[in-house]
C-alpha cells in the first residue's frame, strides 16, 4: 500500500471509533465549519442556483451531508480512499443533493485523472497531511479541475505564524490529553498517534504562496476554531 495513502486514512481503518468521537464532541470544531461552508454556499448559490460539489477524502460525507441537504439543486462527488468511509457515507446519500455519487479512490489520483471539473471543490482536514512539498502538487491539480470562477474551500489545521511543526504537535497532544475531557484513552493515543505520524500543516503563508502560484487567488479566511488549531479559507480560480 502507498505509504502516504495508509497514514492519511488510517482514522477511517484502526480507529474509526475515535474519529466518531471527535466529531460527536466536536472536538475539532466541524460544527463551526458546517455553519461556515453553509453561508458560503448559501451565499454564493442561494436555493435556485445548481452547482457541482467534489468532496475530497469525504470520509462519512457526515459534515457536508448536513450542509448540503440545504441544497437540493447540488451534484455531489465524494472521493475517498477507504471502503469503510464509503460505506458510512453511503448512508448519508439522501442529504447530498442530486444523484450522489461515491468513489474510492486516492485523492491525488483522483484528480490527476479524471477530467471533470467543478463548481466547488471541497477538502477537510486532509491537506494537512501533505506537507508543503507536496501541497504545490495538490493545488496545481486543484487548479486543473475548477471550473472558471470555481472555488477551493478547505478547512485545515494551521501553524500559527511563529510556531514551528514540532510546537504545533505539541500544542495539539496538550489540548487532546487537557481539553477532550470526553475523549477515552485508548481514542486519546489513537489521535495522538496519528497526528504525531501523519500531520504536516504549514502556516497561511505558506499555504497563500503556493495557492497564489497554482492561479488560485483572492484567497481568504472566513472562520478560525477558537482553540486556533484550525480555519477554513477560500480561493478562487480565474
Amino acid at each position: 500500500m502507498n505509504p502516504r495513502k495508509n497514514l492519511e486514512y488510517k482514522l477511517f481503518t484502526t480507529g474509526w471509533n475515535a474519529y466518531q468521537a471527535v466529531l460527536e464532541h466536536d472536538y475539532l470544531w466541524h460544527s463551526m465549519a458546517a455553519t461556515a461552508l453553509n453561508q458560503l454556499l448559501a451565499d454564493r448559490f442561494g436555493t435556485t442556483i445548481p452547482f457541482s460539489f467534489l468532496d475530497l477524502a469525504c470520509g462519512d460525507s457526515a459534515t457536508t451531508s448536513a450542509v448540503l441537504q440545504n441544497f437540493s439543486l447540488v451534484n455531489y462527488v465524494g472521493v475517498d480512499s477507504s471502503p469503510t468511509a464509503l460505506i458510512e457515507a453511503a448512508r448519508n446519500k439522501n442529504g447530498l443533493g442530486l444523484n450522489p455519487k461515491l468513489i474510492e479512490a486516492d485523492l491525488l489520483e483522483f484528480l490527476a485523472n479524471d477530467q471533470v471539473e467543478f463548481d466547488v471543490i471541497y477538502v477537510g482536514l486532509v491537506a494537512h497531511h501533505f506537507g508543503a512539498d507536496n501541497l504545490q502538487h495538490f493545488f496545481d491539480l486543484i487548479s486543473k479541475r475548477l471550473k472558471p470562477g470555481g472555488l477551493l474551500i478547505a478547512y485545515e489545521t494551521f501553524l500559527l505564524p511563529d510556531e514551528t511543526l514540532e510546537e504545533h504537535i505539541n500544542r495539539l497532544c496538550l489540548i487532546i490529553r487537557y481539553l477532550w475531557s470526553e475523549m477515552p484513552p485508548v481514542f486519546k493515543r489513537n489521535i495522538i498517534e496519528h497526528a504525531t505520524t501523519c500531520d504536516l500543516p504549514v502556516s497561511m503563508a505558506v499555504w497563500n504562496e503556493k495557492t497564489a502560484k497554482s492561479g488560485l487567488t483572492d484567497t481568504q479566511i472566513v472562520m478560525k476554531s477558537p482553540d486556533r488549531l484550525c480555519a477554513m479559507v477560500i480561493s478562487s480560480w480565474k
